[in-house]
């Protein structure tokens, strides 16, 4: 796969480095942070607002209440994504990444 010229020039202006490969990692790190903190964020507020964790939450959930289950659909797609963006960081930081710790 090849990236254009007017990509990697942009992508070095947002984020000098090195290596357009360390730019680009620092960018996709950052990223993933940030989505990190909006599904963390999404989980506290269910938390808070059933005053339990996801896993207590599933076991007991009632039926046939819409908000209820719709929260259920949102707050698993939260945990779900939580995990993903964690391996995903994970990797990111194996590849070069921990000495970037903001």
């Amino acid at each position: 796969m090849s990236v254009s010229k007017e990509l990697l020039e942009t992508l070095i202006r947002l984020e000098p480095a090195k290596e357009p490969n360390e730019s680009l990692r620092k960018l996709l790190r950052q990223k993933v942070l940030s989505d990190i903190r909006k599904y963390e964020v999404m989980s506290t507020t269910f938390q808070k607002k059933y005053s339990t964790d996801f896993n207590t939450f599933r076991q007991s959930l009632p039926q046939g209440d819409w908000e209820v289950e719709q929260d259920y659909f949102d707050w698993e797609l939260a945990e779900t994504r939580l995990g993903e963006l964690r391996s995903e960081l994970a990797r990111l930081s194996k590849n070069g990444l921990a000495s970037m710790l903001e």
